[in-house]
């Protein structure tokens, strides 16, 4: 069996670089590739990532809409990062994590 990996045209490189505005859901839909392959393309043609960074008053939102109810999912898509970038920025400030089912962990 013969696999092929997704390519990026080389013509299109711009849309990759951060400063086109266009959000890695937006990218990896246009091109039809995963994220890791987003990256792997990203690297070959020598543009760097940009460092998605929440700032504090961020933080303190992200915790207060986690305290309300919602997913780190959910709070993780108000401010365009990954889950685990939310996760670990409540776990610095001592958030306290519900389980999967909305009940506190033990």
């Amino acid at each position: 069996m013969v696999t092929h990996r997704a390519r990026v045209p080389d013509g299109d490189a711009y849309p990759l670089h951060h400063s086109s505005g266009l959000k890695l859901k937006e990218l990896t839909a246009q091109f039809n590739i995963s994220r890791g392959t987003l990256f792997e393309h990203m690297k070959r043609l020598g543009i760097s990532r940009q460092k998605i960074s929440l700032t504090s008053v961020d933080i303190s939102e992200a915790a207060d809409l986690y305290r309300e109810g919602r997913s780190l999912a959910q709070v993780a898509e108000r401010f365009d990062v990954d889950a685990r970038t939310i996760h670990l920025a409540l776990r610095k400030i001592g958030v306290e994590f519900r389980g999967t089912h909305g009940r506190k962990r033990t």
